[in-house]
C-alpha cells in the first residue's frame, strides 16, 4: 500500500516488478522518462498526470521517483501509494496524513490509478487544509479525464504555485518507435506499449490485448451509468465513418440510440476516456468553429480504430482484419488520417478543426493540412488553395511518398511529417 521500496537498498530497481517486467521487453519505450524529466522536483504543490489505460503511468512515477531520489530526496522522504489498494478516499486519506506528519522536510507523494476511488479529491483535501502537505509534491496519475477534471476543480487553492499542474501521457508517437517499427507496422499497433510490446515478441498482436482495452472502455461507461448496449453499433459506425463528418442525429438515427442528446453524452464520453478526437468544422479566415456543423471523429490511436472496427464481432480475426486493412490501398487513407490526427493532437492539446466548401482541408491548425495517402500525388491536384487559402499560407500535403513545393503547395511523406 505505502510502497518505499528505495529505502535501505539503494539497487532496489533491480527488485521492483513492474520495472523487472519492463527490463524483460523488447524495447524500453522512451515516453514515461520523458514526461518525468519534463516536471522539476520542486517547489511543492499537487500535479495531475492524465492519460488512458495501459498507457505507462505506473512506470512514469517509477522514472519520477528514480529523479527524485537522484536530485537529493532523503528516501524516507518519498513514497509511493497505489489508490486501487485502498478500500475508499478515507483510507487513502488516513494513509496520506500518516506518512506527511512524519516528515520534517520537503517530501514526495506519488499516487497511482487516484480516479479509482469516489470521490478522490477529498482524499487530498483534508491533509492539505491541515498543512500537512504544504512541503510536499503530490504527484497524482488517473485514467478517469472526467473524474480528474472534476476534482481539480475542486481543490482551488490548494495546487501550489507551480505551472503547469495538469500534464498529459499519451500514447508512444512514431518518431519513438522508428527504427523498431515501419509506419505501416505502427498503422497496426498504434502508440499503446502493451500492443507494440507484443508485436514485436510475437509479430502478433494477440486478441486478449484488444480485449484489454475494450474493457477500459466497457467500464467506463458502466461507471457513468451508461448501458454498454449501444457500444457495438456506435464503435462500428465511428470506424466506418473515419474521417467522415456528420450530425449527432444521423449517428443516433443510424446507431438506434433513440435520444440526440444520449448519443451527444456518449460521444463525449469517449473523447474524455482518450478514445476519440472530435474534429469541428472552422472558417478558414476567421478560424471560428461552427457547433451546428457536422462533426468528424477520429480515433485517439490507430490501434483503438482496429478495437472499434472489431468490437462486438469477437476478437480473434481483429489483427489479421488490420492487417489485411493496411495492405488495401484503397482502405489505408482514412487510417493515414487518423494517424495525421493523433500527431496534431501530441503537437498541441488545442481542439481539432477541418473545412469543407467545395473542396475540403482534412486539419486546420497553425497550417494547413491534407492527406493524400496514395501511390502518385502532384500539386497540380491543389490548384485551387491558391485561390481560397488566406495570405501567404501553406497547404501541407502528406502522401505516401512523393515530394514537391509548388509555392505555397508543399507535397512531403506522411513518415518524414511525423518526424519533423
Amino acid at each position: 500500500m505505502q510502497y518505499q521500496p528505495w529505502i535501505n537498498n539503494p539497487r532496489w530497481q533491480k527488485a521492483d516488478p513492474k520495472l523487472i517486467e519492463i527490463a524483460g521487453l523488447p524495447v524500453r519505450l522512451p515516453h514515461t522518462k520523458r514526461l518525468a524529466e519534463e516536471i522539476s522536483v520542486k517547489p511543492p504543490g499537487i500535479i495531475i498526470v492524465r492519460g488512458p489505460r495501459q498507457v505507462g503511468k505506473s512506470t512514469f512515477l517509477r522514472d519520477f521517483a528514480c529523479k527524485c531520489l537522484v536530485s537529493g530526496i532523503p528516501p524516507e522522504a518519498l513514497a509511493l501509494f497505489n489508490a486501487e489498494e485502498y478500500e475508499n478516499r478515507h483510507a487513502l486519506a488516513g494513509a496520506l496524513e500518516a506518512f506527511a506528519i512524519k516528515q520534517t522536510g520537503y517530501s514526495v507523494i506519488l499516487i497511482d490509478e487516484i480516479t479509482s476511488l469516489d470521490k478522490w479529491w477529498l482524499s487530498l483535501k483534508v491533509p492539505a487544509d491541515s498543512g500537512s502537505l504544504s512541503q510536499t509534491l503530490v504527484v497524482c496519475t488517473g485514467s478517469s479525464a472526467p473524474d480528474l477534471q472534476e476534482g481539480a476543480d475542486l481543490l482551488p487553492g490548494r495546487r501550489g504555485r507551480r505551472h503547469p499542474v495538469d500534464l498529459e501521457l499519451l500514447p508512444v508517437r512514431f518518431r519513438d518507435v522508428r527504427g523498431k517499427l515501419s509506419l505501416e507496422e505502427f498503422m497496426l499497433t498504434g502508440g499503446m506499449p502493451w500492443a507494440i510490446e507484443e508485436y514485436l515478441r510475437l509479430k502478433i498482436i494477440p486478441s486478449h490485448v484488444y480485449q484489454l482495452y475494450a474493457s477500459w472502455i466497457e467500464g467506463a461507461f458502466l461507471k457513468n451509468k451508461h448501458a454498454a448496449t449501444h457500444l457495438p453499433h456506435l464503435l462500428n459506425y465511428l470506424a466506418y465513418h473515419i474521417s467522415t463528418p456528420f450530425s449527432v442525429q444521423k449517428l443516433s438515427r443510424d446507431c438506434g440510440i433513440g435520444a440526440n442528446n444520449t448519443a451527444e453524452t456518449y460521444l463525449t464520453l469517449l473523447e474524455r476516456i482518450y478514445s476519440v478526437l472530435p474534429c469541428m468544422w472552422t472558417d478558414i479566415h476567421t478560424r471560428r468553429p461552427a457547433a451546428r456543423k457536422n462533426r468528424k471523429f477520429y480515433p485517439f490511436d490507430p490501434f483503438i480504430f482496429h478495437l472499434m472496427s472489431s468490437y462486438g464481432k469477437g476478437w480473434e480475426n481483429t489483427f489479421a482484419a488490420a492487417k489485411n486493412m493496411i495492405q488495401s490501398p484503397g482502405e489505408i487513407g482514412p487510417l493515414a488520417e487518423a494517424l495525421a490526427a493523433a500527431e496534431l493532437r501530441h503537437r498541441s492539446t488545442a481542439s481539432l478543426y477541418y473545412w469543407m466548401g467545395r473542396k475540403e482541408i482534412d486539419f486546420v491548425a497553425d497550417s494547413f493540412i491534407e492527406v493524400k495517402y496514395q501511390s502518385r500525388v502532384s500539386t497540380a491536384e491543389f490548384e485551387w488553395a491558391r485561390k481560397i487559402l488566406p495570405g501567404h499560407a501553406q497547404l501541407t500535403v502528406l502522401t505516401r511518398n512523393d515530394h514537391a513545393i509548388d509555392g505555397i503547395i508543399r507535397l512531403v511523406p506522411l513518415e518524414e511529417w511525423l518526424q519533423e
